[in-house]
């Protein structure tokens, strides 16, 4: 499921405010993970952040491959598709409309692949990108956990 941010309703965070902070520092400087059991708050934490005007949305919940996810990607940004030249096709529309922000919810299956492509898309165009999942991958140096209330 593909959705733009401003057709989401605000969200109210209470308690998570350490977690945004951290957030809003940490995506400055490259692509954030925010990891955590489900049900947690993690997609919560992330529309607070993308705010509701300019920010990319897209939920990769199921999505299981990296050509999938990138297709997913694609028509959050409003790109067609083409074969064989989908990352270009991202980063120059990217760079064209200067999105706030992206967000790539749910990469629980394919998180190391997700990190690689938002990473290179940050390297390419500097947008600011977060991503959920239950366990980050690996290759992610920003990570903010999102811990179940006490």
């Amino acid at each position: 499921m593909v959705l733009q941010v401003a057709s989401l309703v605000p969200v109210d965070l209470i308690g998570r405010q350490g977690e945004l902070a951290s957030l809003n520092e940490r995506v400055k400087r490259r692509p954030v993970v925010v990891q955590g059991a489900g049900g947690v708050g993690k997609t919560a934490l992330a529309k607070a952040w993308a705010g509701t005007e300019g920010a990319i949305w897209c939920d990769a919940r199921g999505v299981g491959s990296r050509g999938a996810l990138l297709e997913v990607m694609c028509r959050a940004a409003g790109v067609s598709v083409p074969r064989g030249e989908a990352v270009d096709a991202l980063v120059e529309a990217l760079q064209e409309r200067k999105p706030a922000a992206m967000v790539v919810d749910n990469v629980d299956e394919v998180a190391s692949d997700a990190f690689r492509l938002v990473k290179a898309l940050h390297d390419a165009t500097g947008v600011q990108v977060v991503m959920t999942s239950r366990v980050a991958p690996r290759e992610a140096s920003e990570v903010v956990t999102v811990r179940p209330w006490p």
